[in-house]
Parts: C-alpha cells; structure tokens; sequence
C-alpha cells in the first residue's frame, strides 16, 4: 500500500496484510491532513480521510522559524514578502526589526507547510530583519537576522525652469533621513547632467544644469547611502522638457507721447516691439540684460487708444519666442 496526501505526495509505504500501518517518512505539517490509501501500481485508490495530526506530546514553546527567501544582501522593493520554515500550527510568525522591540512590521497566522508575511512599510536604505513565532503569549527566540537593502520612493513630478540663457534650475521633493544621505541624479544622452544634489531636511532638491534649448528626454533617480560606500537606486522616473525661448514677460510702457517700453527677458537676447502688421518696428531692439530690458518708441505717437504693439524675444540663432501683444492706451 501506498499513503499519500491529498496532493498526491507520498507519505508511506506498506504491505499488504490483514492489518496494515506506515511509519511516515517525510515531514507532513502539523494540523489537518488528508490522507488516500492506494495499491503500489494501481489507480484505484481509497476515499479521502481527513484527520488532525498531533504529537504524542505536544510541544509546549514554538520552535524558532527560519527565514528562507528572499536572500540575506538583496534588494528588495516595497512590499516586501519574506517566507521561511519551522512553521508551528496555530501560532503567528511576526517580522521585527533586529535589535528592536517585539512591535511587529508583519505578520500571519501559521496554516501550512510554510508561512510567508507581508512587510507593507520599511524605511529606505539597510534594514536587519528576524522572524519570530508566538503562540498562546509564548514566544519562540528570534531567528537569525536577514539584511536588505530597499529602495527610496521613486521621483515625481520635478519642475524645470530655465533661469537664464545657458542654465535650467531642477527642483522637486525627495525622501530624506537623518541617518543617511540621499541623493537626486538626473540623466539624459547628449546634453551635460549636473552632479547629484543632496536632499535637503524640508524634504526638497534642486540643481542647476547647463542646458541647450529643445526637447530632451530626461530619467531621475533618488539613491540613498547603503552606509557601506554604496547607494541604493529608487527606480527611475522618466520626464521630458521642451524648453523654448521664452516670451518677454512683465512688459509696461509709460503713458507719455512717446511711450518707453520695459519688461523681463532672458539675459543675453533681445527684444524686438513691431506694430500690428509684426514687420515694421515701432522701438530700436532692447537688450536684455540682467533679465531686464527697456527701449523707447521711435517716434511721438501722441494719444493712443487700443494701439497694439506685438512683442517678441531673439536669442543667437535660435527659434524666435512666441509673440507678447501689449495694448496702449496713452490719455
């Protein structure tokens, strides 16, 4: 005869007599088991028997578990699901921190052949980890710590605003800890990337890059020391910017009969005021310098009503910016 569990996996062995009995010789779990009784070569096999396994003496204190997976070293994302042995029926393994208190970060009930808790939240960087079994109050020891390395939240939604000619300023938020550095790093192909920006205690970053106008395809990581002379990549996020020229902002004129017109560019352009028809120029071009421009209208316009001067901003050779319409009004 052959004794097997309800998955089929063999238990035991016996011949055949009036009377029959199987010494098991594999680890079956602790709790409920099904058992079929079949003859070796046949498909026939007996009705299920569904029964509960004790010791001849039960133990008293659970034994401590063992962690399995994942392995000790790894990287691991949130959530994290650790698995192990030395399972103890109706008992619950917990996840603690190693060298901490008895709050667990996860937990399960025993009801198998092995046990495997879910940690929803872990600090960014190292973390030392155990399993330990409680059943009834009794707690089992706690097993050999696990280390892992897990990664900071991934990066969202950086701003890219270009300060001057040559220069964008990226900023956003990022995951800071007081015990351990943590890091920006942006990446893209063909243009300069600045160095890694650390963040900062309020919790934001920011670097300033030299940066060439048009699109680019850009990936963010955030990486925090592993306090072993290495970092621990978030995964990467990915954004794109299309930085063109800007149009001149914050333009005013005087209410003169010959107006003066000033406003905000960008250091190192130019700006050039034309009338309506956007050919014939109504100032000389501006400079801009320090982000500030200013030009006077070339002739004496006397009062104006709802006259339209269309504006735009010229850097090198460059695309030209979109157009600024201003409308004056002189009494």
């Amino acid at each position: 005869y052959r004794l097997v569990d309800g998955k089929r996996n063999l238990l035991g062995r016996s011949n055949v007599s009036d009377t029959y009995k199987w010494q098991i010789i594999t680890s079956a779990p602790w709790g409920t088991i099904t058992l079929i009784c079949k003859f070796q070569g046949f498909t026939d096999e007996s009705d299920p028997i569904t029964y509960t396994a004790t010791y001849e003496t039960e133990p008293v204190d659970p034994p401590i578990p063992v962690i399995q997976r994942p392995v000790s070293g790894t990287v691991q994302p949130l959530p994290l699901y650790i698995s192990g042995t030395k399972e103890f029926a109706n008992a619950t393994v917990e996840i603690l921190f190693d060298l901490g208190n008895n709050t667990p970060l996860g937990s399960v009930d025993v009801t198998g052949r092995n046990w495997t808790v879910k940690v929803p939240v872990l600090p960014a960087g190292p973390v030392s980890l155990v399993a330990e079994q409680v059943k009834n109050g009794v707690r089992s020891g706690r097993s050999a710590a696990h280390t892992y390395k897990i990664p900071p939240p991934t990066l969202s939604r950086i701003s890219a605003t270009r300060i001057n000619a040559t220069t964008i300023r990226f900023s956003g938020t990022g995951y800071f800890d007081e015990r351990l550095e943590t890091q920006v790093q942006l990446r893209s192909i063909g243009v300069p990337v600045p160095p890694p920006t650390t963040v900062q205690k309020n919790g934001t970053w920011e670097t300033d890059a030299a940066w060439p106008f048009g699109m680019h395809q850009i990936e963010a990581v955030q990486k925090i020391s592993d306090n072993a002379n290495g970092w621990i990549d978030s995964a990467e996020y990915r954004f794109t910017i299309n930085h063109v020229l800007p149009v001149p902002s914050d333009v005013a004129f005087t209410r003169d009969y010959q107006p003066t017109f000033s406003g905000k560019g960008l250091t190192g352009a130019r700006v050039s005021l034309y009338e309506a028809d956007r050919e014939t120029l109504i100032a000389t071009d501006a400079p801009v310098n320090n982000d500030l421009w200013t030009t006077k209208a070339i002739k004496v316009w006397g009062p104006s009503y709802q006259r339209e001067v269309h504006i735009r901003q010229y850097f090198g050779s460059q695309a030209p910016s979109q157009w600024h319409v201003l409308t004056v009004s002189i009494p």
